[in-house]
Formats: structure tokens, sequence, C-alpha cells
């Protein structure tokens, strides 16, 4: 019998459930649903730790997904969670992944958007960004997977590492037109494809949804205002392409940054956020290289002695105050 609740790391657990998988009681304690998947955080007693368990249907299609999941398995990659065992039972099978500790995203936005001195420095949202784009690449590259459902609650940062959880919607190019309606739809990041319930949804849709959080992370707000992928819902195109206003308009901390970043990450952003899909990225490769150009012209600036950095911005200033002056004539 399952105890009513546990001690764990100085924290009480209310105890829901027991699922006995393989030789273990695994004790349910919290249920991490989204969408058409069951997902759960549980408590593996043998290890004294936390597992996250995630339930899906057994079809001929969730076989296909299995042996993707088993691949990143046996890849033990940094920016996954590892997967431990794989159990089936009836018409389910469980899938048990260690469990990720660090801070959800989602969770440091709605902090920071409580405490906005608590918001990101433009420098570090810019990582953020990066390293979902290098986790997602590699995703991409080695396993063939679109994760579709890219959003904040699904990435877990541990100090300079970015974490992508929840598999349960994620698909082969080959297995997109056999998803559900609405599965792995998340509003506002969720691409105008899969807004639009399209047969066909590829890399470029999980894109779309990283860079709906980076511009989240820079402007403080969704792009389209406010509207993400919900402003190509209804019909393919970029009818509302001039409802996105660059962030560099929108971060209240600009002048913490260069013009020449600003010039960049709305370049990368623009297209990463274009509302119809042939005008994005093609592949994860001409969006890395572009990430990472500007990651290297950072780390150039971060050499400058304090004096160059002052002469630098002085030019910044000016050469903005030309553009703005000649704009107006």
């Amino acid at each position: 019998m399952a105890p009513a609740t546990i001690r764990f790391r100085g924290r009480t657990y209310p105890v829901l459930d027991c699922l006995h998988l393989g030789r273990r009681d695994y004790l349910v304690l919290k249920s991490l649903s989204a969408g058409l998947r069951e997902r759960y955080q549980v408590y593996d007693a043998v290890a004294r730790d936390l597992r996250a368990v995630l339930v899906l249907p057994r079809s001929t299609t969730t076989s296909r997904h299995l042996a993707n999941l088993k691949h990143l398995a046996i890849r033990n990659s940094a920016n996954f969670p590892m997967i431990l065992e794989f159990h089936p039972r009836n018409d389910h099978v469980f899938v048990i992944q260690a469990w990720v500790w660090g801070h959800d995203l989602g969770r440091k936005l709605d902090h920071a958007a409580k405490h906005p001195d608590s918001w990101p420095h433009p420098a570090e949202c810019f990582q953020i960004f990066r390293r979902l784009a290098h986790a997602l690449s590699q995703i991409h590259r080695e396993t063939g997977l679109v994760h579709g459902d890219i959003k904040p609650s699904n990435i877990v940062l541990v100090r300079n590492r970015v974490f992508l959880i929840d598999f349960g919607n994620a698909w082969t190019l080959e297995q997109s037109v056999h998803r559900a309606p609405g599965d792995g739809l998340s509003g506002a990041y969720s691409s105008p494809e899969q807004h639009r319930g399209e047969g066909f949804v590829d890399f470029s849709s999980d894109i779309f949804s990283a860079s709906v959080i980076a511009y989240q992370l820079f402007a403080r707000q969704l792009p389209y205002a406010g509207m993400g992928g919900k402003a190509g819902a209804r019909q393919p195109g970029n009818a509302n392409t001039d409802r996105l206003v660059p962030v560099s308009q929108l971060c209240p901390h600009r002048s913490l940054m260069r013009d020449e970043f600003w010039q960049r990450i709305d370049q990368i952003l623009a297209k990463g956020l274009a509302l119809n899909a042939m005008d994005r990225f093609a592949t994860h490769d001409p969006w890395l290289t572009e990430i990472e150009s500007l990651n290297d012209l950072l780390k150039s600036q971060s050499k400058l002695t304090p004096w160059n950095d002052k002469v630098l911005k002085a030019l910044d200033w000016v050469g903005s105050w030309f553009r703005r002056n000649g704009s107006a004539r």
C-alpha cells in the first residue's frame, strides 16, 4: 500500500497513486499532463530520486515513435533527459526518464513578469536562445524527430545548459500526417502550419516556436501583437508580417547592447518567425550558422577594453542619430 505522503529533499509530497512497472513501485506525486499525452512526476523508492513517466498508447505509430526515443536514450545527450526504461503494459507503454533538476523557463518568465528587475539581461536572453537552437538542431540531425511542442514550460535551465523535456508529441517527418488533430498545439508558441492543421509539418515548425520564445525573452511580449503562430492560422502566407515589430524597438534594455547586435538578432528572428514556412531557414544548419556568427561577434566585443567599448557605443549612437535624421528627410 502506498504511503499518503513522502518526505524528499526537505519537502513533503502528497502521493496521488502508485505505478508498478517492472520490479519497482513508482509513487505518483504530480500530473504533468498537457494536451493529449499523460506525463507524471513520480518518486522511485529504489533509486531514491524523482523520475518523469511518459505514457504512450500502444500502436504501430507509437512503436516507430519509441524507436526514436530509444535512440535518444542511447545518445544520453546533454540536451534532453536520459531515458532509463520502457515498460509495455496492456494498451500503453510507460517511458521512465531521469528527472531534470533545474529552473522551468515558463516559471522564470512568470516570475520576471511580476518582478521586472529580475528579467534576464539581453546577453543572457541570447544565450538561452542559442542553447535552445543547439538542442533542437541535435534532435533534428541525430533522430529525425520534430519536437512539435516547444514552449517555455518544456524548457529547463540547468546552469549554462538547456534541457528539452516532454517528447510525447514528437514525430518524424513520415509520421506527421498521422498525428491526431490538436496534438502538440500550444497556443501562440505553435507554428502557423500547426494551427492550420496541415498534414506535413517539418523542422521549421520547431524553429518558429524557438523564435517565439526568443522574441518573448527580448521584448517581454509575444510576436505579432501577442498572437505568435496564431497570426498565420487562417491562411498560409505572410499577411500579418507587418505586425511583427522588431525586438530592438521593444527591449527595455536595448542600450545594454550595441546596434550591430540588434540589427543581427532582428534579422534572425524575422526569418525564424516568417508565417510562411518556406520563408524561414530551410534547415537547422543555416539557422545555427547565423546564431553562432552573432555569438562570435559578442565574444570579440567582450575582449574590448572599457575605453574602446565606450568609443564604439558612442559611434553606434552617432550612426543611429544620422540614420534617424536621414530617414526623417
